[in-house]
């Protein structure tokens, strides 16, 4: 599009304007003109991450308007784009650019000079679910949380159940002064006698009695007969309150010569320990002969999810062409599990298995204040119904430590005691590959263990 030689600007805006008007019209300005592309003003509230060009066709009347139009196309088209660790171990993204035309950019520092031609963009791998392999498909189930059940609605304290217990160090404040510029100063504070012992056991029982009660719409329990569902729900309380009281006056708790049972008002003041507190109380209480292990999944919807229409994209570098497997590729990030994916796909145990990413299966923990959920790197289904998780831990941390935990003391066991799922899906064994050198034998470690230990 050429507009020099023209008188004024005017003139060069009425001309692109009829350049325009006449695409495609045989003699007239636009007839060489092949293809027009509109878009909307690009400013706030336009958020997209594919955006990769912005040519300007109107007069911009503030620098502002420059500032929002040109950021529009900062946004990262991927998140998965890393650059090699640099000495101190931390990993960047790549960086990432836009061709912007037509808007001027004088408000920004180097404007005018030359820019440095950009990167080839990394080449990127298409990660797809293999028509023909449906034999080799990996399911998992998706668990929302952990809950105990009660089948009887009752249960009672065990006495020489009951282990030492002492709280961790409150998170939450229990006590606020307050202090005028004159006057005497004023202590409100949680331990106050106008909240009395009774109340703090009445609030730990709440606790257990919501650990214990299942909200799942889909019950038939719940559904058919809702009466009879408040009722169980009122017996477990009461059984949690008796548990409760009994609990603080063992001498395991309250100290063998305590005179009165452990104070629990600062126990429940902090989330963290009403929780320990209420899982120490299950663990010594009896559920009668029918449920030894009154712990289960609670599960999400759809409850079970796996490797079937599975369709994406990644720009990761350490990618493994998959064999048995029922996804194309392995997409890994970092050596490590490339190697474990190449060993499971040689070891003859391993039925079939897939990376775990980009698949949306997480699993909760608690990390002593909030819950949260991580990804396990890889699933195997293994001989004789038996699922294994791999973990690949580089580097072991408070985080990798407790995910661990959760899953072999929790997500594992309640899956275990889930009924509504079908029986290929609830014996599960968790193994952790840690050093590059030795992925062959740790991976043999962890399938020969499952084999033989994984819960019936």
């Amino acid at each position: 599009m050429k507009t020099a030689g023209l008188d004024s600007k005017k003139d060069a805006e009425a001309a692109v304007r009829e350049m325009l008007n006449t695409v495609g019209k045989p003699g007239q300005p636009g007839a060489d003109v092949r293809c027009v592309v509109s878009v909307a003003m690009l400013t706030e509230g336009w958020d997209a991450r594919t955006v990769t060009h912005i040519v300007g066709f109107r007069a911009f009347s503030t620098q502002l308007l420059c500032e929002q139009v040109t950021g529009r196309a900062l946004r990262r088209t991927s998140y998965d784009a890393l650059r090699e660790p640099d000495d101190n171990g931390r990993q960047r993204f790549e960086p990432e650019y836009a061709e912007v035309v037509g808007i001027p950019f004088e408000f920004m520092p180097g404007a005018g000079q030359p820019n440095a031609a950009p990167r080839v963009p990394k080449p990127r791998t298409r990660i797809h679910t293999v028509e023909g392999r449906r034999r080799l498909r990996v399911a998992w189930p998706q668990v929302t949380e952990y809950v105990r059940v009660a089948p009887q609605g009752r249960f009672a304290l065990e006495l020489d159940r009951v282990q030492p217990w002492k709280p961790k160090p409150q998170r939450t404040a229990t006590m606020t002064a307050m202090e005028g510029v004159a006057g005497e100063s004023a202590i409100i504070s949680s331990q106050q006698e106008r909240e009395r012992l009774r109340t703090a056991q009445i609030d730990l029982a709440s606790e257990i009695a919501s650990q214990l009660t299942i909200s799942d719409p889909n019950r038939e329990t719940q559904t058919s007969n809702p009466e009879a569902h408040e009722q169980g729900r009122a017996s477990l309380f009461r059984s949690a309150l008796a548990a409760v009281a009994q609990w603080a006056a063992h001498p395991s708790v309250a100290g063998e010569s305590a005179a009165a049972p452990y104070d629990l008002r600062a126990v429940i003041a902090d989330n963290a320990n009403k929780r320990a507190a209420a899982e120490a109380v299950l663990g010594a209480c009896d559920f009668g002969p029918q449920q030894p292990s009154p712990r289960r999944a609670r599960l999400a919807q759809p409850a079970i999810s796996d490797t079937a229409r599975v369709d994406f994209e990644t720009t990761l570098a350490h990618i493994h062409e998959a064999q048995r497997s029922e996804l194309s590729h392995a997409a890994c990030h970092s050596h490590l599990e490339l190697r474990c994916a190449e060993e499971l796909d040689a070891d003859w145990r391993v039925k079939a298995w897939a990376r775990n990413f980009q698949l949306g299966w997480s699993i909760p923990y608690w990390d002593g204040s909030v819950w949260r959920r991580y990804e396990p790197d890889f699933v195997a289904m293994l001989d004789g119904a038996v699922n294994l998780i791999v973990e690949c831990k580089g580097a072991w941390d408070d985080k990798a430590i407790a995910t661990r935990e959760w899953a072999e003391d929790h997500w594992i066991p309640s899956v275990a005691d889930t009924a509504e799922l079908p029986d290929e899906l609830r014996r599960w064994h968790y193994g952790v590959v840690d050093d590059a050198e030795s992925v062959r034998f740790q991976l043999d470690l962890a399938i020969s263990t499952a084999l033989e230990k994984a819960p019936m």
